[in-house]
């Protein structure tokens, strides 16, 4: 007598459909996202239907869950950084009008080309600094140099930079 076959993860998920899908309603108390949640299942158990857990259903429900706490995080991340409050249609759109983004494009061409100008190793200690975020310690023990040479190198860079652009010098602490 030949052994019956198994249903596979994405079978199992069309069984038992309405239960995973009422055990999902249940913690989000929304029908839709309770389908949206099974319907990424049946996806999952689909790619991964090859190999067969030890308990399968229970598989399928732990699924489930983890992408029910997934979309729970998404929607958490979503709403702290786009909440519909009234406050949020007031805020002015931080993009700078065309005009002025043409000029600051022009700027940052200058300043590339002032950058590509200055030799080797005084730009990697400038970009270190200014672009990377690394403070003159680390760049002295990264390019093992003095950190008076770095400090040096990026006044250098910055006068060289002003220079360029056409600005007077400013007397400023580098970091």
């Amino acid at each position: 007598m030949a052994s019956p076959t198994r249903p596979t993860l994405s079978q199992l998920v069309e069984i038992h459909y309405e239960e995973i899908k009422g055990y999902i309603q249940r913690k989000t108390g929304s029908s839709a996202v309770a389908s949206d949640i099974v319907q990424e299942t049946w996806l999952r158990a689909a790619r991964h239907s090859a190999k067969q857990p030890e308990n399968p259903l229970a598989y399928l429900y732990r699924t489930a869950t983890n992408l029910l706490l997934d979309k729970q995080r998404q929607d958490m991340t979503h709403g702290r950084y786009f909440d519909d409050s009234e406050w949020a249609e007031a805020v002015e759109c931080p993009l700078a009008p065309p005009d002025r983004a043409a000029g600051v494009r022009q700027e940052l061409e200058v300043l590339a080309d002032a950058l590509s100008d200055l030799p080797e190793k005084n730009r990697t200690v400038f970009l270190l600094s200014r672009c990377e975020g690394f403070t003159m310690r680390e760049i002295a023990l990264q390019l093992n140099i003095n950190e008076s040479t770095v400090e040096k190198q990026i006044a250098k860079g910055m006068q060289h930079c002003r220079a360029r652009l056409g600005r007077p010098a400013v007397r400023a602490s580098l970091c």
